[in-house]
């Protein structure tokens, strides 16, 4: 009993360390990490200077976007989808910047007659 037991124990022991030792670490190709890197940011400027032609790349000829209206199928009608999405938000962009700011609040910067000093 004291044998199935103790072999029991020691198999679960096994059982627990092989995985730990059997992982690996940090196995991703510094290449392929750089890759996507730059992948990563040609996307980020394509999107901040709203540029969907420079987007166009990053798709092949028959990728399928998806996305919360249905997906879109082909670089071309993704491109063009680009496009409208850039469009959209740079106008609204445009028109926040068209607006002209409120005069400074005066009542801030002068006392109230009722203010008085406090006295210690």
């Amino acid at each position: 009993m004291k044998i199935r037991l103790l072999f029991a124990l020691v198999g679960l022991a096994i059982s627990f360390v092989v995985p730990a030792f059997t992982q690996q670490k940090d196995t991703a190709d510094p290449q392929i990490k750089e890759q996507l890197k730059a992948l990563g940011q040609k996307t980020d400027e394509a999107f901040n200077n709203g540029d969907a032609a420079a987007l166009a790349p990053l798709y092949t000829e028959d990728a399928v976007l998806v996305n919360d209206t249905g997906p879109i199928y082909g670089r071309e009608a993704i491109v063009k989808h680009w496009a409208d999405v850039f469009k959209q938000v740079f106008q609204k962009r445009l028109d926040v910047w068209n607006v002209t700011p409120a005069p400074p609040a005066t009542a801030a910067a002068t006392p109230s007659p009722t203010t008085t000093p406090s006295s210690q």
